[in-house]
């Protein structure tokens, strides 16, 4: 009996020597959060949130968790802010939190209406899950998934098997059950043999003739006429890179376009991150939208300049090697003895 109340004791001591943070903590953080406040005033909530993510890291106090929230309340990054408040409330009699629920609660609320909560289930078991991106566990998840709402993607990845996404939209305050399958990555079959001819195909550049005798005896050759079919693949070739020339100019036009529209509206930060500045009229969800777009236009201008390019050559490469119905070549000698004079004469037909 007495050995199990001197361990409830331990036990207790512990737990209230952990809880407390050391004045100098305190200090340092209070320091930190008066700086952000400071940087919130002048309208930068983007430079004010890393100095209370800094002062929750060294004093992780109920003010901490929720002056980080209301930073981020500011920037739209709703799941951050149930988090928070989330945790500052879990110390209601502390004096601060007791000065401010009004607004706590207000926030939560708001931040409530924001976040949509989703169940991934699916298979094979073991599957790397990705919400936006950004990995969340793997299958089964111990937990759902707390998300923005608005459009989101689901992603599942397996060894041995295609990734499958499913994208859907979920509204604030929902929750959504999410099924996503990856199948199995089932190897393509060899290619068929090709088949070969008896006939063996004449060498490009090489005039094809066919020879016939006529009823004196004489040996004549005519060139053979070259089929429409040989003189297709170079056109075909061209057209093509017609087509992706234009995609090109298109892509590059776009790409310009959206960035402007970029660069008047958003912003990246000096940890790489894109933020709307105060004043604009987009969001940070809108900003990344756009960089994701002027940069797909991007690629399909490159695409479609370097397709063009190779296209063009491949279809010159199939001119130069298509044969031509009109080049003969003869050379011929005849001997002169008219006037008791010996001489040769030739000539030479191209």
């Amino acid at each position: 009996m007495f050995r199990r109340a001197f361990l409830v004791v331990i036990v207790v001591l512990i737990a209230s020597a952990s809880s407390v943070v050391p004045a100098w903590a305190r200090e340092s953080a209070d320091q930190l959060i008066k700086k952000g406040l400071e940087l919130r005033k002048r309208g930068d909530d983007l430079g004010a949130l890393p100095l209370f993510d800094e002062a929750y890291r060294i004093a992780p106090t109920p003010r901490a968790a929720a002056q980080r929230a209301f930073c981020a309340q500011a920037l739209g990054r709703w799941t951050q802010v149930e988090a928070d408040l989330t945790e500052a409330l879990k110390s209601p009699d502390d004096a601060w939190v007791k000065k401010n629920r009004a607004a706590i609660d207000e926030s939560l609320r708001v931040a409530k209406t924001k976040v949509a909560v989703i169940e991934v289930v699916g298979d094979p078991p073991g599957s790397e899950v990705l919400v936006n991106g950004k990995a969340v566990g793997q299958l089964p998840l111990a937990s759902p998934v707390r998300i923005e709402a608005g459009e989101i993607d689901v992603e599942l990845r397996a060894d041995g098997h295609r990734p499958a996404t499913k994208t859907l939209r979920v509204d604030g305050g929902q929750y959504q059950r999410v099924v996503v399958r990856a199948d199995a990555d089932v190897p393509a079959p060899p290619p068929a043999p090709t088949p070969t001819s008896a006939t063996p195909a004449p060498a490009p550049n090489v005039s094809v003739y066919v020879t016939q005798t006529n009823p004196s005896g004489t040996v004549t050759s005519r060139p053979e006429p070259v089929s429409a079919a040989r003189r297709a693949p170079k056109w075909v070739s061209w057209g093509l890179g017609a087509v992706s020339l234009g995609v090109g100019v298109y892509g590059i036009a776009r790409y310009r376009g959206l960035l402007d529209d970029f660069n008047a509206d958003c912003a990246f930060d000096q940890m790489g991150a894109i933020y709307a500045p105060t004043g604009s009229t987009r969001t940070m969800k809108s900003c990344e939208t756009l960089r994701d777009d002027y940069r797909s236009a991007r690629t399909i201008g490159i695409v479609g300049l370097a397709g063009a390019g190779a296209l063009t050559i491949t279809g010159l490469l199939f001119y130069i090697a298509e044969p031509r119905s009109d080049s003969r070549t003869a050379f011929s000698c005849t001997p002169d003895v008219s006037s008791l004079h010996l001489s040769l004469g030739c000539s030479l037909r191209f």
